[in-house]
C-alpha cells in the first residue's frame, strides 16, 4: 500500500453492525497485518485492556505494531504506566489540579471523571458530581477549593487586564461595557457587548428571551412589535452569534455559542441590561456554594407507571426545585414502544408545540457497557440512579421520568400526530440525540 502513499493503517477490531459489547475480532486484525507490508495499528480491544500488561498482550494478538485506545484510557489514564495502576481518586486528583492548571471547560472536566468513575457514579460522590452545575461545584466535591483558589487569583489578574485591552473603546450603560454605533444624524443604531451568556444564570432567574418578551407583553400588550433574531453561523467552527433588531437598534453580542439559542439569549440580556430591565447583572449578590448546601431540602412523592409506584426525590433549593431522581427501573420495552410513541417522541411532540427549549444531557457509561443519563431542563434535573444496557432505554427512561413529573404522559393516548409534526419531530429527534 505503500505505492498510494500509505505510511500506516489502523483497523479496528469490530464490523459496522457490532457494538462495544461484542468482542474484538483480534484474529482478523493480525490477517491484515500478516498481509501488509506497513505498520498497522489495532483498535477496539478497549473492553479486555484494564493494565499496561494488556494493552502489549493485544498488541502481540493483533500482530500490529502498535496499538490506539480509547475508552479504557477514559476510564482509567495510567494503564499506560509501566509500574501500575493509579486508584480512581488518586487519577481524579491528579486530572482536577490539571484541570485547574489549563483552566479545562468545567463540562469537560465533569465529563472526565464520570468516565473514571464508571459505576461508581451512583455513589455519594458520583451523583453530586451529576448534580454540579458550575466548576466550584465540581471542586467542592473533590476539596480542592484551597488550590482552585491560588489559580483563581492569577486568572482573575489576567482577565481583569484583559478585558481593560478588549473593552477600549467601549462605554458602560447601568455598569455594562458596550460599543455604541450611530448614524451620520447621531443616533443610536446598535450596541455590541463582549457579555457571555451563562446558562445556569438562567437556571436561576429564567431565560433572558423569555423575560424580554414577557416585558414587552406586560408592557406594551400582546401586539406589541417583537424582536427579531439574526443568526451568523461559523461552519467550521460550528458555533452561532446573534443580532437581535428592536424598533430598529441592534443588540449583540461578539461570542460565539455552540447552540443558535444560546447566542439569541445573550442578545436579549444585553437588550436587558441597557434598558434596565428585570434581571440581575453579574456583580448583583450571588450566594456561597455553602450557603447553598444549607438552603437545599429533599423530599420524597411517589408516581404510577404501568400499574408501578415509582419512589421519586424531589430537591429543592430556596423552595424552588432544582432536581427529581429515582432509583426505579422504568420497564416499558422497545416492542410496547413500537405500537405508541416512544418517550423520546412524545417530549418532542410537547417541546415543538410548546415552543420551548432544547434539554441538555450527560451520558455516564460504566466498564460493563451499562448506560446512565441525566436531562436538564428548564433549570429542573432528572436523573435515574438505575443502569441500562444501551444508551436509548437509559436516555428513554430519564425522559419518561420528565413526561411523568410534568403530566405530559397524556400526549401518548389523546395526541394524533400529523404528518407535518412528524417531520418536525424527526428533526426534533435528530437534535435531541445524544452522540
Amino acid at each position: 500500500m505503500t505505492f498510494l502513499g500509505i505510511a500506516a493503517i489502523g483497523l479496528h477490531g469490530r464490523t459496522k453492525d457490532e457494538r462495544q459489547s461484542h468482542k474484538c475480532r483480534e484474529k482478523y486484525i493480525k490477517r491484515v497485518a500478516e498481509a501488509l507490508d506497513i505498520p498497522v495499528i489495532a483498535n477496539g480491544g478497549s473492553g479486555d485492556i484494564k493494565c499496561y500488561e494488556d494493552i502489549e498482550r493485544f498488541r502481540l494478538s493483533c500482530g500490529a505494531s502498535s496499538v490506539m485506545v480509547a475508552r479504557a484510557a477514559e476510564w482509567n489514564v495510567s494503564i499506560f504506566r509501566k509500574s501500575g495502576l493509579l486508584s480512581k481518586q488518586e487519577l481524579i486528583n491528579t486530572y482536577i489540579h490539571t484541570a485547574i492548571d489549563v483552566d479545562n471547560h468545567w463540562t469537560n472536566t465533569k465529563y472526565c471523571i464520570q468516565q473514571i468513575l464508571g459505576s461508581d457514579v451512583q455513589h455519594e460522590d458520583g451523583t453530586r458530581l451529576l448534580a454540579s452545575k458550575c466548576a466550584t461545584d465540581i471542586y467542592e466535591i473533590y476539596d480542592m477549593m484551597e488550590y482552585y483558589s491560588t489559580f483563581s487569583v492569577r486568572k482573575a489578574n489576567y482577565m481583569r487586564e484583559k478585558r481593560l485591552i478588549e473593552e477600549r473603546g467601549y462605554e458602560r450603560i447601568n455598569n455594562v461595557p458596550v460599543k455604541i454605533s450611530r448614524d451620520d444624524s447621531g443616533l443610536i443604531t446598535a450596541y455590541e457587548s463582549n457579555y457571555f451568556y451563562e446558562r445556569k444564570e438562567s437556571a436561576k432567574n429564567g431565560t433572558p428571551k423569555m423575560a424580554l418578551f414577557t416585558h414587552l407583553n406586560q408592557t406594551f400588550g400582546l401586539k406589541s412589535v417583537k424582536p427579531s433574531y439574526t443568526n451568523e453561523n461559523n461552519e467550521d467552527a460550528k458555533r452561532f452569534r446573534c443580532v437581535m433588531e428592536y424598533e430598529g437598534v441592534k443588540y449583540m453580542s461578539n461570542r460565539w455559542y455552540k447552540k443558535r439559542v444560546w447566542a439569541e439569549h445573550a442578545a436579549s440580556q444585553i437588550y436587558m441590561w441597557i434598558h434596565n430591565v428585570g434581571q440581575p447583572k453579574p456583580s448583583d449578590e450571588n450566594p456561597t456554594s455553602l450557603d447553598k448546601d444549607k438552603r437545599e431540602s429533599t423530599k420524597e412523592t411517589e408516581l404510577i407507571f404501568n400499574r408501578e409506584t415509582i419512589a421519586v426525590t424531589a430537591t429543592t433549593l430556596d423552595e424552588k426545585i432544582i432536581r427529581y431522581s429515582t432509583d426505579h427501573t422504568m420497564t416499558w420495552s422497545d416492542e410496547v414502544q413500537s405500537c405508541d410513541k416512544t418517550p423520546l417522541e412524545i417530549m418532542c411532540a410537547y417541546l415543538l408545540d410548546n415552543k420551548l427549549d432544547e434539554p441538555e444531557y450527560d451520558h455516564v457509561e460504566d466498564k460493563a457497557g451499562r448506560h446512565c443519563v441525566v436531562m436538564r431542563h428548564q433549570g429542573v434535573e432528572y436523573s435515574s440512579k438505575q443502569m441500562y444496557d444501551t444508551k436509548k432505554k437509559a436516555t428513554n427512561s430519564v425522559i419518561q421520568l420528565y413526561l411523568l413529573i410534568n403530566d405530559i404522559q397524556k400526549l401518548q393516548n389523546k395526541r394524533s400526530f400529523s404528518s407535518k409534526d412528524t417531520d418536525n419531530m424527526k428533526k426534533a429527534k435528530l437534535s435531541l440525540t445524544i452522540s
